[in-house]
């Protein structure tokens, strides 16, 4: 898990708020450094000006659009050690 203070350290513009035991980092902001604000494919995509929002463009899938969100959580982890709780959340499996 990455600690606020390196995450400061290495990225000094970061958006967040430090707390006692943790912190709260923009997950809009993550999403956006690792380049996915305004990605897109046939069919789902981010959309270009909140990279908070999945859009279903060409008839997608509740399945696509729960694998990109799945790609971009395992990228934000990758690069800044920060897991991403997903909202809202999902129950049962999408047709």
């Amino acid at each position: 898990m990455a600690t606020w203070e390196s995450l400061k350290e290495q990225h000094p513009e970061i958006a967040g708020y430090p707390g006692d035991d943790n912190a709260k980092v923009a997950a809009a902001w993550l999403i956006d450094q690792c380049g996915w604000k305004g990605y897109r494919n046939s069919r789902v995509g981010v959309h270009n000006r909140q990279a908070l929002v999945l859009v279903n463009h060409s008839n997608g899938s509740g399945q696509d659009v729960l694998a990109l969100a799945n790609r971009i959580r395992e990228d934000v982890e990758a690069r800044f050690g920060i897991a991403l709780e997903m909202e809202p959340g999902v129950i049962g499996s999408c047709p």
